[in-house]
């Protein structure tokens, strides 16, 4: 995974999905910016699992994401 930042303009079009029209928002910004995870706390953005490939996960989850993969460029077995 690689991090970066950028401006995305919203491309995918997103109605109804999420129980609440602000969270739409948020995953069409997700699906338009072609994230690998959405990280959030919120309960029934969670419940859904992921969204036109992205994981939707939630800050604990994603720091054991973060986890892993350190201690896999640790390993001298992944060099």
């Amino acid at each position: 995974m690689n991090v970066l930042a950028r401006d995305t303009v919203i491309t995918a079009e997103v109605v109804g999905v999420a129980t609440h029209p602000e969270d739409d928002l948020v995953l069409a910004t997700a699906a338009s910016a072609r994230a690998d995870y959405l990280v959030t706390g919120d309960r029934q953005l969670l419940r859904l699992g992921s969204f036109k490939g992205v994981s939707i996960i939630s800050p604990a989850d994603f720091a054991r994401v973060l986890d892993e993969q350190d201690a896999g460029r640790s390993d001298p077995a992944t060099r």
